[in-house]
């Protein structure tokens, strides 16, 4: 994995106001099924559902506004989609001054990808108590 990752996994990074303040809605019952900081692939994401790989990023301005980490996070973003997570990616002001958005879209991403799921398993005449089937 790379970057420098000098914080606990699962919880969110102490220099992250917008990760700080989705663990605290969190812990007041909002974003249930997801984990905060949580190795995946090559990766360590912001957080996650894993059940249905629905993946939130918090981008601060100050590590997400140059071209090259931008370049990161387009390709990072790419290899994630490629094997099956859908990533949504938020500004700092976002989570910080529109937080209940922000924690809408991810739940509906959640909500999204279990019905699709539930839909392919129909289809492929599984049983309906499959909640995730990967894609």
């Amino acid at each position: 994995m790379s970057g420098d990752y000098n914080f606990t996994i699962g919880e969110p990074h102490p220099d992250s106001p917008g990760e700080q303040e989705l663990h605290l809605r969190h812990q007041q019952g909002a974003l249930y099924g997801f984990r905060f900081n949580v190795p995946v692939l090559a990766y360590v994401v912001d957080l996650i559902n894993r059940e249905t790989k629905v993946i939130g990023e918090v981008d601060g301005h100050a590590h997400h506004s140059e071209p090259d980490q931008i370049y990161r996070d387009v390709n990072r973003d790419w290899d994630l989609r490629q094997r099956g997570y859908e990533v949504l990616r938020f500004t700092h002001d976002e989570v910080m001054y529109d937080t209940d958005r922000v924690i809408d879209d991810l739940e509906m991403a959640v909500v999204l990808r279990q019905i699709d799921a539930l839909l392919r398993c129909d289809q492929l005449g599984l049983p309906a108590d499959l909640t995730w089937v990967d894609r």
